[in-house]
């Protein structure tokens, strides 16, 4: 792995890498609207605080020998979705037609500092003659935005969030929510199914719902979907507000590969249709993890330092039966219900990983996560390097 930075891109306000090589992938920290000359925020209007962020990303990709042009998957998180249509347009400028990478586009509570935007990016370098496929077929949900509803590289598949919209109708699918998930997964299957995959290929989904009242009724509808055994890996959050007033929207990752499903009693067990890990050849997955004691498989006692450290821990027992450890983790995600508590994140970080190998990170607010908790955090490590 090659751990990225760059004067020309924002400096680094925590625990962790600009970018990271693996391989012929590139995966890029949240980028925001700082002026790399001064990390302090661009002014102007929202427009240009897009095309900073993007500017920022380009940054890192071409000090990774890459450019937009290999991105192949993107999300966007927002303070206000009324500014969609801004990112779409500029999106527009810095993404080629038929060529756009994947996309989900959320309204969150709150990003670091306060920003109003936050894009996060992977990337892909393909070899002379290798083919990347962006899938964009005229049947499901119908998308007048500037991305690809999937993008094929290799045995992947990476789709674009699904929505519940009706594929005869173009607009939400009729009935109860339980109808509006299914829908959700009807659309990918459609997207998966022009990949070459289906459903179950898929090892890692995000859910994004507007009530954590309503995961039950999703936990129902994936059990109808997903094979006891073998569910996916899965983060869902509610959030502020989705595309269109929807409810509900899914993204997956599907390889048509062979897959190891990870278990472990060290940690948080799950509590629903999800894996705790996958390992995919030198690659381990990991679900987001709460704070809970995997003795008790309840809130783990404490101050939100201990439960930091609870779900470091927790990931470190999946790390492990995966063959890995933190050296080795090149991404995390880290869901919090109170930004305040981001140097706590940072402090412990400190603690798990090596600064010269910190990974790439994203953190954002979001409204509530599964049971009330105040903390979940996701990670993915490549085993191609040896442990520390």
């Amino acid at each position: 792995m090659q751990f990225l930075f760059t004067k020309d891109a924002q400096t680094p306000r925590g625990v962790y890498s600009q970018g990271v090589k693996v391989g012929k992938y590139l995966f890029c920290a949240g980028a925001r609207p700082v002026h790399p000359d001064s990390d302090l925020p661009v002014t102007g209007d929202f427009k240009t605080k897009i095309r900073c962020t993007l500017d920022n990303l380009k940054a890192v990709l071409k000090k990774g020998n890459a450019s937009l042009e290999d991105v192949f998957s993107a999300c966007v998180y927002l303070r206000n979705m009324a500014d969609k249509p801004a990112v779409d347009e500029v999106f527009r400028e810095y993404f080629n037609e038929g060529r756009f990478p994947s996309r989900v586009i959320v309204e969150i509570s709150r990003l670091m500092d306060n920003h109003e935007i936050e894009i996060v990016c992977s990337a892909y370098v393909p070899e002379p003659g290798e083919e990347v496929q962006c899938l964009n077929i005229e049947k499901g949900q119908m998308l007048s935005e500037p991305i690809s509803r999937a993008v094929r590289i290799g045995q992947y598949v990476f789709c674009s969030g699904a929505r519940a919209i009706d594929p005869d109708t173009q607009e939400l699918v009729q009935g109860d929510y339980r109808q509006r998930v299914r829908q959700c997964f009807e659309n990918l299957k459609m997207v998966l199914a022009e990949g070459g995959a289906t459903l179950k290929d898929v090892y890692f989904t995000t859910v994004y719902v507007r009530n954590m009242a309503d995961r039950p009724i999703v936990n129902e509808v994936m059990r109808e979907y997903f094979q006891q055994g073998k569910f996916p890996l899965r983060i869902i959050v509610e959030i502020s507000r989705l595309v269109g007033g929807q409810d509900i929207e899914i993204d997956c990752s599907a390889y048509l590969g062979p897959k190891e499903y990870l278990k472990t009693k060290g940690g948080h067990l799950p509590t629903g249709p999800f894996s705790q890990g996958v390992r995919i050849g030198e690659y381990v997955y990991c679900s987001g993890v709460r704070p809970l004691d995997p003795l008790t498989q309840l809130l783990v006692e404490g101050d939100f330092e201990t439960r930091v450290r609870r779900c470091l821990e927790n990931i470190r027992a999946i790390l492990v039966k995966g063959e890995a450890d933190f050296s080795q983790v090149y991404t995390t995600t880290v869901y919090l219900r109170n930004m305040v508590n981001l140097p706590v994140v940072d402090k412990v970080f400190k603690e798990y990983f090596k600064k010269e190998c910190y990974p790439v990170r994203h953190v954002v607010e979001i409204n509530r996560l599964n049971e009330g908790h105040d903390l979940e955090i996701a990670c993915s490590a490549y085993l191609g390097v040896p442990g520390a």
